[in-house]
């Protein structure tokens, strides 16, 4: 029995099937299914019940799922707290969700490493079907990123609370005619298909899950997992996608127009770190806030 098959039984029971989770896990789904099937075996009860309409916990499986979770939080807060214990990381990785409002990464990193000069810094672009995952698995050390975010087992400091929630239409699309929409505009409309692999918590936020009295929405063409996909799917589709008004400033492909929303809730993008690690991560977190407040005063985002 490996740690392997814990991330995996909680990503069949937290996605509710197993084709969901083989796509957020990057593997195929019969070898998923045989993973399954072998840790089963080794605790020796059924732990899930499969059916047409998808998979859920059996008593056991419930139970079991408890302390698979406490299990895996608990071995990574084993790792930051070794790593703290060594006398911290001496290289910070940073994720990031962009594009972020005023391209705030820049001064943030720039800071940090003028403040920490014997820190070596390396970051990666976190994608639409990762956002969070990279920091809860403990691929990276700190994220900047956008809410939802997990408050269980992550903490944050914000960096921007007042980013407008936006709706990306192609050009010539009847809705690109007005200056800015509201939920009403939307709220019946079919969007760009997400895929599954993107995390529930964001998706549904995105798509306005919760305004439409928690049911789904329709969803057109095949689903993306990157914004450059996104984008693509928006014109080809021809229906609109909603994201962080950001990407009118970043978006790659042309003819795509970018509407703020208004009468929604905001955007919030922070900067993100494991609860557990209170070394660099919070640090960085920290000096993250107060950067940003410092070019907000300044009028520089």
């Amino acid at each position: 029995m490996e740690l392997r098959h814990f991330r995996y039984f909680l990503e069949v029971v937290e996605q509710g099937s197993f084709t969901r989770a083989a796509q957020a896990l990057h593997i195929s789904q019969p070898t998923l299914s045989q993973q399954i099937r072998v840790l089963e075996r080794e605790v020796g009860a059924t732990l899930l019940v499969r059916e047409p309409g998808g998979v859920s916990p059996t008593p056991a499986g419930v139970v079991f799922h408890e302390h698979v979770a406490a299990i895996l939080a608990a071995t990574a807060d084993a790792v930051s707290a070794a790593r703290l214990r060594a006398g911290g990381p001496r290289t910070l990785r940073i994720g990031i969700a962009g594009p972020l409002p005023g391209d705030i990464q820049m001064p943030v990193i720039s800071a940090f490493k003028e403040a920490f000069p014997d820190v070596r810094t390396a970051w990666r672009a976190l994608e639409l079907n990762e956002l969070d995952r990279p920091l809860l698995d403990g691929d990276v050390d700190v994220a900047l990123i956008r809410l939802p975010l997990d408050p269980e087992r992550l903490d944050w400091e914000v960096l921007v609370d007042d980013e407008p929630r936006a709706v990306l239409v192609p050009i010539g699309h009847p809705l690109g005619e007005a200056e800015t929409i509201t939920l009403d505009d939307v709220i019946d409309a079919s969007f760009v298909a997400i895929a599954d692999s993107v995390p529930l918590a964001a998706q549904r936020w995105w798509t306005f899950y919760d305004e439409r009295n928690r049911e789904d929405a329709r969803f057109v063409g095949e689903p993306v997992d990157t914004v450059a996909a996104a984008a693509l799917s928006i014109r080809l589709n021809r229906v609109p996608c909603p994201g962080p008004f950001a990407l009118r400033d970043t978006l790659a492909l042309s003819g795509i127009t970018t509407l703020p929303m208004t009468g929604l809730s905001p955007t919030v993008t922070v900067a993100a770190r494991r609860r557990s690690d209170e070394g660099l991560p919070e640090v960085f977190c920290e000096l993250a806030a107060r950067t940003v407040r410092e070019l907000r005063a300044a009028g520089a985002v």
